[in-house]
């Protein structure tokens, strides 16, 4: 790989936290591996085997020492900011794909700091690299803003869009926008999902650790050329030098332990990985007196149904497709909340049908006409289920039940419904397609 590609950094996966970032001195008595440092990452229902709800997350959480999570769940933001906060459990950080009023007004509400995790936009497709920096600084300012009103950091987040995956490129957004007088942005580092060398690792976190809010840990090979999977710490053959060279670097900023692993419990997900982290502890203070490897679990035997469309996809190439159209759809629900015709437009595809609980239908001209004059105003869209199944290549559904409260010229009104939505890919992007929903009974809320 080229020098100038190693600065890539790529997603998802496991999570660390804190407000700032931090050097700490040898007199310093924060310990990097501290469970009160320790943060687990995508545990939420779509993520768990078991599907817990909030209060039994917390509970969760609490049995494995941990007392911090971020949360990338179905919306019901408010019961699980509830839960965390009976439970004494700290929400550090939110996925944040898009700006999503919905939760800046339930932070601001509940007086909590998370930080905001962002990933890149592949909406923004401008080849020229001033240009680019510039696309992405308007995307990700007023979500800095809504953030700094609120107390809270926003960490640029590498997941899945290579340009901006590059560390040199979140640098200069960072840059830019302190030049706006933003300064509550910086990164958070991905083990997962990045695609560099190891020899080249220690330049790059020195690079970035001026800028770091969280690192979050996984397996890594010796040299990615693709995102690496979903593996225990400690299992493959890269994290235990690239754990080195963060622990000498002096940073004592939160990490984090990824999940990610739909068909496994999330609290034996979690306890691998710090289990694994254990190990690492040890080897780092006295290579050898860890034990035996940690090691990948089996995974377990796949019960099939009966092919009824296609047949099932690979287990990860099904976990990106789940993913990625989950990203998408709060994107949607972001974009609706605040509309603006450019994001709309590039969200719905051309063939939209909208067949809204009245009975009305709308196209795609017609339902971006709605919402940019304000006629009518998305005010709440809480999911109280969503579930994702893909019947054939490149069509995603989703069905669920959904809090919806919308103002109109009449008033305001709230309706709880049961929906169908189509998600459909096209040239590479989902597009949404369509939906219907119904109203459900008044006795059926929550």
């Amino acid at each position: 790989m080229k020098p100038q590609q190693l600065t890539l950094i790529g997603l998802l996966a496991v999570a660390f936290l804190a407000t700032t970032s931090v050097s700490l001195t040898a007199d310093d008595t924060v310990s990097l591996f501290d469970r009160k440092n320790i943060s687990a990452l995508w545990i939420a229902a779509p993520w768990d085997a078991k599907k817990r709800g909030p209060e039994e997350r917390m509970q969760m959480l609490k049995e494995l020492g941990l007392s911090k999570f971020a949360y990338n769940g179905d919306g019901a933001v408010d019961s699980e900011i509830e839960a965390a906060k009976k439970h004494g459990i700290e929400i550090a950080a939110f996925w944040y794909p898009a700006r999503n009023p919905q939760v800046v007004d339930a932070i601001n509400r509940h007086g909590i700091h998370p930080q905001f995790w962002v990933c890149g936009s592949r909406a923004i497709t401008v080849a020229n690299e001033a240009e680019r920096i510039e696309a992405e600084v308007a995307r990700i300012r007023p979500i800095a803003e809504d953030a700094a009103a609120l107390g809270c950091k926003v960490g640029l987040y590498n997941h899945r869009e290579p340009w901006f995956e590059d560390q040199v490129h979140q640098i200069a957004i960072i840059e830019r926008l302190r030049r706006d007088g933003l300064t509550n942005v910086g990164i958070v580092f991905n083990f997962h999902h990045w695609r560099g060398s190891l020899a080249e690792f220690p330049a790059l976190f020195k690079r970035i650790q001026p800028h770091l809010l969280a690192v979050n840990l996984n397996g890594m090979r010796a040299d990615t050329a693709q995102y690496p999977p979903v593996l225990y710490i400690g299992s493959d053959e890269s994290e235990l030098e690239m754990i080195r060279v963060v622990q000498e670097s002096g940073w004592r900023g939160p990490i984090g332990v990824i999940h990610e692993r739909p068909t496994v419990d999330a609290a034996e997900g979690i306890k691998g990985n710090l289990q694994g982290l254990e190990w690492v502890q040890k080897e780092l203070q006295q290579p050898g007196s860890g034990g035996p490897k940690p090691q990948e679990p089996a995974p377990p035997k796949p019960v099939l149904p009966k092919p009824v469309f296609a047949p099932l996809a690979a287990p990860q190439a099904a976990d990106d497709a789940r993913l990625a159209v989950q990203s998408a759809d709060d994107a949607r629900i972001a974009a609706m909340s605040s509309p603006e015709r450019s994001r709309l437009t590039a969200i719905f595809s051309d063939e939209l049908r909208y067949a809204h609980s009245t009975g009305a239908v709308d196209t795609k001209a017609s339902f971006i006409d709605t919402l940019t004059s304000g006629k009518t105003k998305y005010l709440l869209f809480d999911y109280l289920e969503r579930e994702f199944s893909f019947p054939a290549p490149g069509i995603a559904l989703m069905t669920g039940r959904v809090r919806i409260r919308v103002a109109t010229a009449e008033g305001e009104m709230e309706n709880s419904l049961s929906f169908l939505a189509v998600w459909r890919k096209e040239k590479d992007h989902w597009r949404f397609l369509a939906w219907q929903s119904c109203k459900l009974p008044t006795a059926s809320k929550p």
